[in-house]
């Protein structure tokens, strides 16, 4: 992984791309806005009602499955 990421540091440098800005000591407000469309919108509240939860509550569960699921995979992978 640090070979990898040497690598692409490396690739940045030579095509004078700024590196993104460290992300380590940023604080989160827990907080984002999220646009979808009207029918994605209409069957998430659908779901979030069927299983007795708020949109909010139930939309932070599904956010992090997937997150949960995409690292374990990742993780896997190596």
């Amino acid at each position: 992984m640090c070979q990898i990421l040497d690598e692409w540091i490396e690739i940045y440098e030579n095509d004078n791309i700024p590196l993104p800005a460290s992300i380590s000591g940023k604080k989160y407000s827990g907080k984002f806005q999220l646009r979808v469309d009207s029918y994605l919108h209409k069957a998430l509240a659908i779901k979030a009602m069927q299983s007795n939860e708020s949109l909010n509550s139930f939309c932070g569960k599904i956010l992090r499955k997937t997150i949960l699921k995409a690292n374990n995979s990742m993780k896997s992978e190596w």
